[in-house]
């Protein structure tokens, strides 16, 4: 008698044990095909260009980022530049091609923001917003990134020592890549793309959490950028030189860094399909993407500037016309968030060599 009992408490434990195990709820993200920038939001991302080179197609970029703060509360943030890692990443004694380009070398700073505030980063030349820096005198930040490229993000945090994330819907931004002739220092084109933006939610109901609340990743976080699929459109202008610039930026939240939140560098895989004027499909090279890449699009959009040379999304493409790209993306963790933009430059005088009348633009990728 004493083991059929034995017998019934084990078995009920058993069970209870593994129904506990089976509903014991677990801290799910919240994952959206897409960041915004339509809205302001809790955390900005942003592309910078600042290249000087005259291996490149126009030889020098500088990059300004300007973030707002639309709320009447001031509020304290994180900036992290995930830069290209060699002085010079074309100079072989700068960057040996033994190793490479090593790319997302991190640098941060902290700043400080009041209501309705608004500033200017100059990426060559950073200095801090934050008052009490600019009275002491120490509102310089002394990182050096000329001849860097990358991206930026930046986050509303509690405090300076903790760094913990906070909800703060009040954040909007964009960035300004200016391309110039290095000799002449003309004036060519610009890329001017608002920063994307994550909103700070509940994770368990995906709402929008209050302005303030801490973000740890298990109750409260930012969503997760996974589209599936990312695309874009492709127009070659007949007779004029064309550039591209496909951009690959991911990273992942770490909540619980031995300094708050940081983001961290992640991978993501495109695996594209070309689609010319009469939805002929041609297939393009699957492509892997550190935390931050640069790329070209084909032989008659090509490489703007790239930091690994003349890398292109689809080579076998090497006719005029247009068309789209669909790209499935893959190769994310469970917290990795992803995101594509697309920049053109073409001559609209259909060749004239002169590189004061290119015009262009940059925007992201359609997500789904």
């Amino acid at each position: 008698m004493r083991s059929k009992i034995f017998g019934r408490y084990l078995g009920a434990f058993v069970l209870a044990l593994v129904l506990g195990l089976v509903s014991t709820p677990a801290f799910a993200q919240v994952i959206v095909p897409s960041g915004t920038i339509t809205k302001a939001s809790s955390q900005l991302v942003f592309w910078y260009d600042d290249v000087e080179d005259d291996d490149s197609q126009l030889e020098d970029r500088e990059t300004f980022i300007q973030i707002t703060n639309t709320g009447l509360e001031p509020v304290n943030i994180h900036v992290q530049i995930f830069a290209s890692g060699c002085a010079d990443f074309r100079d072989e004694d700068s960057c040996p091609t033994s190793v490479g380009v090593i790319l997302c070398v991190e640098h941060d700073f902290n700043d400080f923001l009041t209501g309705r505030d608004t500033h200017v980063y100059e990426m060559d030349d950073l200095f801090r917003n934050d008052p009490a820096a600019v009275a002491a005198g120490t509102d310089f930040v002394g990182i050096d990134l000329n001849n860097t490229k990358g991206f930026v993000v930046i986050t509303p945090i509690d405090a300076p020592g903790t760094r913990n994330a906070i909800a703060f819907q009040n954040l909007f931004g964009h960035s300004l890549i200016i391309n110039q002739d290095f000799d002449s220092e003309d004036f060519v084109t610009a890329y001017r793309i608002r920063a994307m933006g994550r909103d700070a939610v509940s994770l368990s109901t995906g709402n929008v959490v209050a302005d303030g609340t801490v973000l740890n990743g298990e109750a409260n976080g930012y969503v997760v950028v996974q589209p599936k699929l990312l695309s874009f459109n492709w127009q070659d202008i007949p007779g004029g030189p064309e550039f591209s610039d496909l951009v690959s930026i991911t990273f992942s939240d770490n909540y619980f860094g031995p300094f708050g939140y940081v983001a961290v560098p992640g991978t993501a895989t495109w695996t594209p399909l070309f689609f010319d004027e009469d939805e002929n499909p041609i297939s393009c090279t699957k492509t892997d993407h550190d935390c931050f890449s640069d790329i070209g699009l084909a032989q008659e959009v090509e490489s703007a500037d790239t930091l690994l040379g003349d890398r292109l999304l689809c080579p076998a493409i090497d006719k005029e016309g247009f068309g789209w790209v669909k790209m499935a993306v893959s190769g994310l963790t469970g917290t990795e968030s992803t995101f594509g933009a697309i920049g053109y430059m073409f001559d609209p005088r259909f060749g004239s060599g002169r590189l004061d009348e290119f015009f262009g633009g940059a925007n992201w990728m359609v997500a789904e």
